[in-house]
């Protein structure tokens, strides 16, 4: 993960098109809802979206298959 961050850092920062971070981040969906994807991007125009955590879907979300648990990665996040 740490390499795909790297990548999309590089493009991303240069051009002040917005903001990635590697996860654990907490990602709000609802007031009840909570995620934490394994890397986030919040595109420029909703960095007002950030404060002590991300609220609303980041504009992209990568989340590593955990081979542990696919279920929760494949059915219930994708849900989300």
């Amino acid at each position: 993960m740490l390499h795909l961050v790297t990548i999309l850092q590089r493009q991303v920062e240069p051009r002040k098109l917005g903001k990635v971070a590697p996860g654990p981040v907490d990602v709000e969906l609802s007031r009840t809802t909570v995620v934490h994807p394994d890397v986030v991007f919040v595109a420029t125009a909703n960095l007002h979206r950030i404060g002590k955590h991300i609220v609303c879907p980041p504009d992209l979300t990568v989340e590593h298959l955990s081979p542990s648990n696919p279920g929760n990665d494949l059915k219930r996040k994708m849900h989300l």
